[in-house]
């Protein structure tokens, strides 16, 4: 129980301490990726979906580029602590939060491999139409992993988005988030 309390209290204060280096430094790179940097080592372990979603920063990219990415990474680890305090503190409760949004429409910061999980633990969609949404996952990860510009992917993508627009809203929802993530 000491080690929850803790977990609880180191949260509280890091959720007070982004707030603060947010509202003095936000504009300030350097600062960003200090904070960026401490929060993502810190918690990308405890907290289960912590780091998904979250912008990959390169050393090749502009200035411009990386401070920008680094302003939304610490805003999305803000917002992402205060959902994980909302919801007691609880090491899973952060990827089922997103999860379950996500298929409400909001956004989905899940990967590939939940989004299997997603699907086969739902109970309403039956056997044969599971199969086929995962199948359809594989090959939309497959292509968006591939190496090939973004204009080819997307020409590739384009039957999936037809495909996602004949199932029911949420399962649309979901596979739409999925496709959003070629590079």
């Amino acid at each position: 129980m000491a080690d929850e309390n803790d977990l609880n209290e180191a949260v509280d204060k890091d959720i007070l301490y982004c707030k603060s280096v947010w509202s003095k430094y936000s504009h300030d790179a350097e600062q960003m990726e200090n904070l960026f940097n401490t929060m993502l080592f810190k918690y990308v372990n405890i907290i289960e979906g912590f780091a998904e979603g979250m912008q990959v920063i390169s050393a090749y990219e502009g200035k411009g580029i990386i401070a920008e990415a680094l302003r939304n990474n610490v805003d999305m680890i803000i917002k992402r602590l205060e959902i994980f305090k909302d919801l007691g503190y609880k090491p899973q409760s952060l990827k089922e939060y997103y999860i379950k949004e996500g298929v409400k429409g909001c956004a989905v910061n899940a990967g590939f491999n939940e989004a299997r999980r997603f699907f086969h633990e739902t109970p309403q969609i039956g056997v044969l139409e599971k199969k086929e949404i995962t199948n359809k996952i594989d090959e939309i990860e497959e292509i968006c992993i591939s190496v090939d510009t973004k204009k080819r992917k997307w020409d590739k993508l384009r039957p999936y988005v037809i495909w996602a627009s004949g199932k029911d809203v949420e399962t649309a929802m979901f596979i739409l988030a999925l496709i959003q993530k070629i590079n």
